[in-house]
């Protein structure tokens, strides 16, 4: 069964390219994979690594750092499009709005159904957008 704490799992990424996925077993063991199926210990060659945020969406897709989704709360039915990021204050991720930059906590994420879109790195004026209100410190690509 895959490990699914954070920092275990990573998605592996080449500019704006998925090439793979690296989860740690312990610290001087890591597997790698291009489907989330099949582990070898060969090594993907990558440029960025993307933390795993312990949370699935409502079609069981992992959702990791840099993903846009879409979250609509459970009881009112509002839908927000948000980015996950993680956050420098907690150990956890953090849902933060694309139109008004409120964050949403991870331990709140139960009150919504949560879909993966799409991703940060291949939307280049949110990029520009996320950057302006200091949520992205460095190049992600």
């Amino acid at each position: 069964m895959l490990d699914t704490q954070a920092y275990s799992l990573f998605r592996l990424r080449k500019r704006d390219r998925i090439v793979g996925y690296m989860r740690y077993v312990s610290p001087t063991m890591h597997y790698y994979s291009t489907d989330l199926l099949w582990w070898a210990g060969e090594a993907i060659a990558y440029e960025h690594k993307d933390a795993y945020s312990t949370v699935k969406d409502k079609n069981s897709q992992y959702i990791f750092e840099w993903d846009l989704i879409k979250i609509t709360h459970k009881t009112s039915g509002e839908s927000l499009d948000a980015l996950v990021v993680h956050s420098p204050f907690t150990s956890d991720c953090v849902a933060v709005q694309c139109e008004s930059f409120q964050e949403i906590a991870q331990c709140d994420w139960g009150q919504y159904r949560i879909q993966r879109h799409s991703y940060l790195f291949v939307n280049p004026e949110l990029m520009t957008a996320f950057k302006y209100n200091g949520y992205i410190p460095f190049d992600i690509n």
